[in-house]
Parts: C-alpha cells; sequence; structure tokens
C-alpha cells in the first residue's frame, strides 16, 4: 500500500474499521447413497438450498491467497483506526475452512460474497501486532470466529453482491461448483448438478 503507515499504541484495545469482501455460507454433509436418483437428488438439493437461506453465516474476506497460501495476491483487506489511517497487520493461515469428507459422504457448499463489506474489529487484550488466523476456501482467505477468539468481530454493511454458488466436495478431495439462478422467489437447482451427481 502506497499510504504512509501509521503506528497505533494498541494498549487502549480501540476498535478498528476492517474494510475488504465478504462471504456468506452454508454447509452440510451428506451420505453419497442419498443421491442415487434425479428426484432424490432434486429434493435434498431443494432442501439445502432451503436451509442455507435461513442458517447461512457471514465473515469477512482478508483478501485472495497465493497457490501456497502465503501471501495475498488481491483484494487485500485494508484495517483503519478511528483517523481513517491504515494500520500493519499478520495473517496465519491455519488450513482448509471445509474439511475433505468422509469416505461415503460428500459437502455441499452454499456461498455468495459481497466486494464491499466493513467490519467493526475490536481486541480481547493487549496486542503487540495485529495477526488474523484465516481458512482458506478456493482462494478465499476467511477470518472465522473460531479461529479468533481473542477479538470481536461485528459486520457493519455489505454491498456489490456476486452469483450464488453451491460447491461439492467429495471424499476424494475433488470438487465441482455451480452457479444457482432464481427461480421465482428461490434459487433453482442446477441442472447439470443434477446430471453430474447422477453419474
Amino acid at each position: 500500500m502506497d499510504e504512509e503507515i501509521k503506528e497505533e499504541n494498541l494498549d487502549e484495545n480501540p476498535t478498528y474499521s476492517l474494510i475488504g469482501e465478504e462471504i456468506t455460507y452454508y454447509n452440510k454433509t451428506f451420505d453419497v447413497k442419498d443421491f442415487t436418483n434425479k428426484k432424490k437428488i432434486k429434493k435434498n438439493i431443494e432442501d439445502f438450498i432451503e436451509d442455507a437461506e435461513s442458517s447461512s453465516e457471514s465473515m469477512p474476506v482478508l483478501g485472495h491467497l497465493d497457490k501456497d497460501s502465503k501471501k495475498i495476491i488481491s483484494s487485500a483487506s485494508e484495517l483503519m483506526d478511528h483517523e481513517s489511517s491504515t494500520i500493519k497487520y499478520e495473517f496465519k493461515n491455519m488450513g482448509d475452512f471445509f474439511e475433505k469428507p468422509p469416505k461415503g459422504k460428500m459437502t455441499l457448499i452454499f456461498y455468495y460474497q459481497y466486494l464491499s463489506s466493513e467490519y467493526k474489529i475490536r481486541f480481547n487484550e493487549k496486542q503487540k501486532k495485529i495477526l488474523f488466523k484465516v481458512n482458506r476456501f478456493n482462494d478465499l482467505a476467511l477470518i472465522s470466529w473460531e479461529n479468533n477468539e481473542n477479538m470481536e468481530i461485528d459486520s457493519e454493511s455489505a454491498n456489490e453482491g456476486t452469483g450464488t454458488y453451491i460447491e461439492v466436495l467429495f471424499d476424494n478431495g475433488k470438487k465441482n461448483s455451480y452457479e444457482l439462478e432464481r427461480d421465482e422467489f428461490t434459487w433453482a437447482p442446477p441442472e447439470k448438478m443434477i446430471k453430474d451427481l447422477e453419474k
């Protein structure tokens, strides 16, 4: 970043603004045997989407990671103090956010992003440096509450929504992603997804 970085006295536990992206998601693991025919597959996906609409969670995205998860290579979030000065931070990769499902299982992940969001960050104790523990999902660095219990993370706003997707994660580590389309008042299960799962 070209802006002058201001060192902040963290002893007073100030509140910061994290400006960047956001992800909203819902996931559920199924038995592969529950997806044996077209009718059953469609019903399971419809029920999954209905659950996702009512039970999804959101979290900030710190940016887009390189293939080794060591650097943020694009859309890096800005951390700012109450004077709108940029504050330095570091991150530590804690591994994949969604683990490979057990044998005979598969995980469905419903998700979409907001490309512009703001979160308020407040630490629960004094910090020598600001460190975010992140998990990887595709190339996104997610800041989960579970890995960052030393801080309060509160959503303020989110704008510029993207498309909505379902990703299927298989027990062999392979994954497929499908974009959803609106069908009147909800999202319709993609035909390609149904055909792929029939195989």
